[in-house]
């Protein structure tokens, strides 16, 4: 990307004020011109460019703190998934399931059924667990609910 000029001070100071959120009417009143004159910096090529510049900046500030705190949320789903409430591990399910793509039933080039009890998907090998929980709950089939799953990382299938 070209290099551009640098902004006049008062256009710099208009894109902080607009990065921020401050109106039109605001930052002319802290500026001391009209409303107007903001609307017509606003229409400016290099106030435009400088204002989507720094916007993608904070984006890419505010993905890369996200990104830093990835892993506690995915601590967070697993221990709701161990949650006494039925509900809160059902909704947990769901959202590990969204993220990490299953909607529903892996495709067959996704996941290969090694047994009954044994799914190996993504390099991972889970393992049904069927241990009945203390309720006794059983799925709709009447085999023992699923505790799991259980898993053995870096399987090679």
């Amino acid at each position: 990307m070209g290099e551009r000029n640098p902004l006049q001070p008062n256009h710099a100071r208009f894109v902080e004020l607009r990065l921020v959120g401050d109106t039109f009417d605001a930052i002319g009143a802290k500026l001391g011109v009209d409303r107007s004159t903001c609307f017509r910096w606003a229409q400016r090529a290099d106030v435009r460019a400088a204002l989507a510049e720094a916007q993608a900046e904070g984006r890419t500030v505010a993905a890369g703190i996200l990104y830093g705190h990835a892993p506690r949320a995915a601590e967070v789903l697993g221990e709701a998934l161990a949650d006494a409430d039925a509900s809160v591990r059902v909704r947990a399910a769901g959202q590990v399931l969204d993220r990490i793509g299953l909607d529903g039933e892996p495709a067959e080039d996704e996941a290969e059924m090694l047994d009954a009890d044994t799914i190996v998907f993504g390099g991972v090998r889970y393992i049904r667990d069927v241990t009945p929980r203390a309720s006794g709950h059983e799925d709709e089939d009447g085999d023992p609910a699923v505790t799991g799953p259980k898993c053995e990382e870096d399987y090679d299938a």
